[in-house]
């Protein structure tokens, strides 16, 4: 089980038992991991300061930003479950150390692609979600690497939290990735295919607007697409124009993007476009082994 369906479990667990249970959760599931997530390490001591544990919650802070080196956006310690620690000296002492390693991060970080050459017939470039990064998105979609698929990740310039990032659709400049993404030589292969996973596939239909490369499909698992859901028109047009397939799916379950999944789905039914969809009973804002399942059986024609 990867760290991403633990942290989705506890607030399954958050709803049904409340705070005691889902904080146990993670305390007996943070062994389990190697090294964690700044994002576990959030929702623990974020727990642990609404369950009145203010040592436990300053202990998992100092964890995270002092031992482990990690840093948050300034926003993630304004939330109101920090409240019964916020006025500590360690708090203000954890944030400040936190605020200037992210600026630092927020200087240095750039787009990283992780393609070098073409050695295989068809290209998968995957976009990850927000609070994601590429090693997530090589965990769940490294198993299309094939014979023929050669999978390549694509990973934002815009920094959430340590080893996390986020696209940003109010505020980033996609001219970097732009940029980066036309370095890929797309006509050396016999297809190319775009993945991405939530806010990703919102970039995606960006990059099918902007971008001059060979693109053949694009593949949006649980879409989040505000960008499409305001004016959907100029990305119908680009899509009819270049010829692209789309394959798009989504859970029943998912709070997050199943109203614009469906508003998607209905939106491009109106149209000529080449289109499949999957809705898939109980999933939530997550990657499940059936929709992977289900996505190579496309990719393979089944």
């Amino acid at each position: 089980m990867s760290e991403e369906n633990i942290l989705n479990n506890a607030l399954d667990l958050l709803d049904s038992k409340g705070l005691e249970s889902a904080y146990e959760f993670l305390i007996n599931n943070k062994l389990n991991f190697s090294l964690l997530l700044s994002q576990y390490y959030n929702y623990i001591y974020c727990l642990a300061s609404l369950l009145n544990k203010k040592e436990e919650s300053l202990k998992w802070m100092k964890e995270a930003i002092i031992d482990l080196d990690m840093w948050y956006r300034p926003e993630v310690f304004e939330d109101e479950d920090l409240d019964n620690v916020r006025n500590y000296p360690d708090f203000r002492k954890f944030t400040d150390i936190s605020y200037k390693k992210y600026k630092l991060a927020e200087r240095n970080t750039k787009i990283v692609s992780t393609w070098k050459k073409a050695d295989k017939d068809f290209l998968l470039i995957v976009f990850h979600g927000n609070q994601q990064n590429n090693e997530v998105s090589r965990f769940y979609w490294e198993s299309l690497n094939d014979d023929q698929y050669q999978v390549e990740y694509i990973q934002s310039n815009e920094i959430d939290s340590y080893n996390l990032f986020r696209w940003n659709d109010e505020t980033s400049d996609y001219t970097e990735l732009f940029n980066e993404l036309n370095k890929i030589k797309t006509n050396t292969y016999k297809k190319v295919i775009l993945v991405g996973f939530s806010s990703g596939c919102n970039v995606i239909l960006k990059t099918v607007l902007n971008s001059i490369f060979k693109i053949d499909q694009i593949i949006l698992h649980s879409p989040w697409i505000p960008t499409f859901i305001e004016n959907s028109k100029p990305f119908i047009d680009i899509l009819q124009k270049k010829g692209i397939s789309i394959f798009t799916l989504c859970g029943d379950l998912d709070e997050d993007t199943f109203e614009h999944y469906t508003k998607f789905v209905e939106t491009i039914n109106k149209t000529t476009l080449n289109i499949t969809y999957k809705t898939l009973k109980n999933l939530k804002h997550e990657i499940s082994d059936e929709s992977l399942d289900l996505i190579v059986k496309d990719l393979k024609g089944n």
